[in-house]
């Protein structure tokens, strides 16, 4: 993996991310799940909570991971 750096308004140095992810329910780490196999390498940035909505749901169907 090659982080790709550029100057910002301050003249400071930024990392420059190729996929940004926000959110770490179904919908945010399928996304995640897809990049990865891309070849890509996602970073995903989440709440308070991981799985979002998900994890105090008591059903979820067409759930890729199923």
């Amino acid at each position: 993996m090659t982080l790709e750096y550029r100057r910002n308004k301050l003249g400071s140095d930024v990392i420059m991310e190729q996929i940004v992810i926000l959110g770490s329910g179904p919908a945010g780490l399928t996304a995640a799940i897809y990049a990865a196999r891309s070849q890509r390498s996602p970073l995903v940035i989440s709440g308070n909570a991981l799985g979002g909505q998900a994890a105090s749901s008591s059903e979820i169907e067409n759930y890729p991971g199923f």
